[in-house]
Formats: structure tokens, sequence, C-alpha cells
């Protein structure tokens, strides 16, 4: 096995998703991964716009390495909110805004719910009526992002400029997607 073949597994590895193996908190790929994102946040300390591109870019990637396709459904929930709240900009009748703000408290507490209690929920009827449904699994996890998926809109009906509303809104779900993989892993509920 020459150069290339070891690198070229060295990056389909760096790259892929391994559900039996997603990244963890305790292996040393996650500290290794974490202190080349702390080198180049010195590096970018004064390019604000470079540095939270680049850690935009990271967190999906770190998002992406621990939880794999559920990106898609977090993403979601982020374009969805962020264009809830730049709707909230453009409206500026007070039963508007509350349109908004209500259809995105509805979304957000929707997705919430199915992937919070939809295992519980299944179980009491399945209990209670000796029936056997049962609740796929695609994208529980995204769950305890929802949580504070509104806080982009809520900020935007105050008023609060967008920029500073988006940037801490999508601080708070990068932050809180690194508990959910981690509460997924040790069967701790990240949320409550």
């Amino acid at each position: 096995m020459g150069f290339w073949d070891v690198a070229a597994d060295f990056f389909k590895n760096l790259f892929s998703f391994d559900q039996a193996h997603p990244l963890l908190f305790t292996q040393f790929y996650f500290w290794a991964f974490f202190a080349i994102v702390l080198a180049f946040l010195c590096v970018f300390k004064n390019k604000v716009v470079l540095r939270n591109a680049f850690l935009f870019f990271v967190s999906l990637f770190f998002y992406y390495k621990t939880s794999g396709l559920f990106l898609i459904l977090f993403g979601f929930v982020i374009v969805y909110n962020y264009l809830a709240g730049f709707a909230l900009s453009g409206v500026k009748g007070n039963f508007g805004r509350k349109a908004i703000v209500v259809l995105s408290v509805v979304v957000d507490l929707s997705l919430l719910c199915y992937y919070k209690y939809a295992y519980f929920l299944t179980d009491v009827v399945n209990n209670l009526f000796g029936t056997e449904f049962i609740v796929r699994d695609w994208f529980a996890v995204v769950g305890n992002q929802l949580t504070g998926s509104q806080a982009l809109t809520r900020s935007s009906f105050r008023s609060e400029s967008r920029s500073s509303s988006s940037r801490r809104s999508a601080m708070w779900l990068m932050f809180h997607a690194g508990q959910s993989a981690r509460s997924r892993t040790s069967g701790i509920s990240a949320s409550t």
C-alpha cells in the first residue's frame, strides 16, 4: 500500500460519516479537530466575516461527523427560522408580525413534539390498544436543537438588528448540536 493509497483512505475516512463510530468528545480525533479549529480561530481573530464563515462551515462538518444526514433537517430548521426572522423585518403591522411568529413557533414545536415524544406516545397507544405501531428513527437527534430554534424569530420580532440576532441564534444552534450529539451517544438528554 503506497503513500497515495494511505492518503486517499485517510481523506475518505475524514470526510465520511460512520454511524457505528460517530465523532465523540472523548476521542483523540475530536481533541485534534478542536485544536486545529482553535488554531485557525487565532489566525482569523481580526477578520470577523472570515472567522464567522469558518466557524459556520466547521460547525456543519462537526455536526455531520456526529450525526450524519441529520444535518439536512438541521439545515432546514436554520434556514426556515432565518427566513421567518427575515420576513419579520419586512412586515409593519402587528397582526402580520404575530402571525409569522405563531407560524414559526407552530412549525418548530411540531417538529420538537414529534422528535421528542413520538416514542413515548407510540408506546402509550400500543399498550392501551394492543397495536404494534413503530416510529421511524430518521431524524430523532434534531429534536434537541429545536428547543432554541425560535431565538432568531423572537429576537427579530423584538426588532433587534438582523445580523446580531442571526449570529446569536446560529451560534446557539451550533453549540446545542454538539450537546445533542453527546447526549445521543451517552443516553442523556441535552434539553432536560
